[in-house]
């Protein structure tokens, strides 16, 4: 089993492999970097989000939507079918004195498997460019390093929401348990950054699960690609209670 810090230096070595040269990839070597993300301890009471009256075309009302659901089915490459319930949203994964923090998009769990999972998300008619997927990938890995270091402040601070939509859980199960960690987003997203006429340069699908593998592999993870249905977050139908969002999830494998 690797060591916090192997994990970290893992990390920052597959990360500095990555050809991007866009700033949003420099960001997160300075989140490793960043020692103040392990050692602050600061009190943390995160909000309640709003769940009932929120409107936005973005990846937070595809998160919102999502978690209105309830649960998620999900079909992975092996054939299994499998439920996540989902437990809690935009959770903090450090405790630095600050308003803006490093925050997990939803935490659910498939049986008593803890899950882990980083969302993005490409509106319908977006001509604007998205985040690419190896950043999503470094990213939700980064957030589950923090989660390595932070995990018994983060409990001892209680952070979770205590709603009657929202279920308390302990951090420490995300530790004991090897969670599933999980990239999810909307087809169009996935669609727009495997076709390299949309974007140059653009890594194929068999390249980033490529890139899945390894970090896998050398990391000692589970992390999974999985896609989900378009929805009109604009639609005055839809309020973001999960009405036109499908509960299937598919896993994204080689071609």
């Amino acid at each position: 089993m690797l060591s916090i810090e192997q994990f970290r230096e893992i990390t920052k070595k597959e990360l500095s492999n990555i050809k991007f040269k866009e700033k949003s990839f420099e960001e997160l070597k300075d989140t490793l970097n960043d020692n103040s993300l392990i050692t602050a301890d600061s009190h943390c009471n995160p909000k309640t989000p709003n769940l009932s009256d929120f409107k936005s075309n973005s990846e937070t009302g595809y998160q919102r939507a999502i978690f209105n659901t309830k649960f998620s089915h999900l079909t992975f490459s092996s054939g299994k079918d499998k439920n996540i319930n989902w437990l809690d949203l935009e959770l903090p994964v450090e405790l630095r004195n600050q308003s803006r923090k490093k925050c997990i998009d939803l935490i659910g769990k498939i049986d008593d498997k803890p899950i882990i999972c980083e969302l993005k998300y490409k509106p319908k008619d977006s001509k604007s460019n998205s985040d690419r997927p190896e950043y999503g990938i470094f990213e939700l890995i980064i957030y589950y390093y923090l989660i390595l270091c932070n995990n018994e402040k983060l409990n001892n601070n209680k952070v979770h929401h205590n709603s009657k939509e929202i279920s308390d859980f302990n951090w420490n199960n995300i530790i004991n348990e090897k969670p599933l960690l999980i990239l999810a987003a909307n087809k169009k997203y996935w669609e727009n950054w495997f076709d390299k006429k949309t974007y140059q340069p653009c890594d194929t699908r068999d390249e980033i699960l490529n890139l899945v593998h390894n970090l896998n592999k050398k990391l000692e993870i589970n992390l999974c690609l999985f896609e989900t249905n378009n929805i009109d977050l604009e639609s005055d139908d839809t309020k973001y209670k999960g009405i036109d969002v499908s509960k299937e999830w598919k896993q994204i494998t080689k071609i």
